[in-house]
């Protein structure tokens, strides 16, 4: 592969992780500051429960996902510097 492909193929899979990003958010951390765990509000209603669950694991995997296609753009990006 020559430089200007790789440096196209950082350059989208950039593109496609910021917009992933931007839908879903960057993985956050249930902690504050001062070292306290954020406690959701215990709702006594199941199937409320069970969507907020698939929505948190649906949450997860994309913005982690967003995240590898940026490093990975950034890999290509870099290659394509290095030839």
């Amino acid at each position: 592969m020559n430089q200007s492909v790789l440096n196209s193929v950082g350059l989208i899979l950039d593109i496609i992780g910021v917009v992933v990003l931007f839908y879903f958010g960057p993985p956050v951390l249930n902690i504050t500051k001062e070292g306290h765990r954020i406690l959701p509000f215990d709702s006594n209603n199941t199937a409320e429960t069970n969507s907020n669950k698939a929505l948190a694991k649906k949450h997860g995997i994309f913005s982690k996902l967003g995240l590898g296609f940026l490093m990975a753009g950034f890999l290509f990006q870099l290659g394509g510097s290095w030839l």
